[in-house]
């Protein structure tokens, strides 16, 4: 879903695609969060996917109108090979994991939990959520949100994946100068 963001970005802004993955996926981040925060958000997701859609559906467009093979070169780069093979790799290390009850990742596995199950505001005496977790910044965990919820069921080494994710598009950049 991010691809199409970052073909937009590279076509227009002279930009690789590794330049603006980490971008686009914060830009996912707040327009969850802006809804979150009104306790609307899987209207949040809706709008979010709309945005990368549009998003790809103005790539497409941008670069049918003026064909370019430096657009084409700026989206497939180097840098685009190297995340989508670290990428398989994550998934394959990942594809099984789970939280475990007795260690931390449990209160950082709760709060996406709850998202998936609720689609509201986890603060309150209401919430899923322990007490001690109301304060944690919900940022990767609207993240992981919003890759649980397009899947069909949620799953714990979805997590691992999304946060996975999350963090090799903010290292990535890094491979930008690499050449083909």
């Amino acid at each position: 879903m991010l691809g199409p963001a970052c073909l937009v970005t590279a076509a227009s802004k002279h930009k690789r695609t590794e330049e603006v993955l980490a971008p686009a996926s914060i830009a996912v981040i707040l327009v969850l969060y802006l809804f979150y925060v009104f306790d609307q958000l899987l209207i949040g997701f809706y709008v979010a996917v709309g945005l990368l859609l549009a998003c790809w559906a103005a790539g497409v467009f941008l670069h049918l109108r003026r064909p370019s093979k430096d657009k084409l070169a700026r989206f497939l780069s180097p840098g685009l090979a190297v995340f989508l093979l670290a990428l398989v790799v994550i998934w394959m290390v990942t594809k099984r994991s789970q939280t475990r009850h007795f260690d931390e990742l449990r209160l950082w596995a709760g709060v996406p939990r709850a998202l998936f199950q609720t689609d509201r505001l986890q603060l309150g005496p209401d919430c899923f959520t322990y007490p001690t977790m109301q304060s944690y910044y919900p940022g990767i965990a609207l993240f992981q949100y919003f890759f649980q919820k397009l899947g069909s069921a949620f799953s714990e080494n979805g997590l691992f994946f999304a946060y996975s994710f999350l963090g090799l598009t903010l290292i990535i950049p890094c491979c930008r100068a690499l050449p083909w």
